[in-house]
């Protein structure tokens, strides 16, 4: 399932907000969580990113994904985040460089 692959609808919205690119093959209606597009998106609509667009986006730092149990893991220098989502755990990871920055 694709959701699998892909951030959440309120991730992707805290992704626009932070300046993550939106040049995205997906992404959502802003008013209907469930409404996606694919190819060139309205205006307005906000970009879903795929698993690898998140990863290819984090800094050059040695990073790595790997499981434990249930979760999926994002590591960077030492900082782990997990979620159940690998998507959900690198957009947050992305999210929380962002923020320090």
């Amino acid at each position: 399932m694709i959701e699998n692959h892909v951030p959440s609808f309120e991730t992707c919205k805290r992704l626009k907000e932070a300046g993550f690119p939106q040049g995205i093959i997906f992404s959502f209606d802003p008013s209907d969580e469930k409404q996606w597009f694919f190819g060139v998106p309205p205006k307005g609509c906000i970009g879903i990113p795929i698993l690898s667009e998140i990863l290819c986006s984090l800094p050059d730092l040695k990073w790595q994904l790997f499981t434990v149990m249930d979760y999926w893991v994002v590591e960077m220098g030492g900082h782990r985040l997990a979620h159940t989502n690998p998507a959900e755990a690198a957009a947050l990871e992305w999210l929380e460089l962002k923020e320090k920055k």
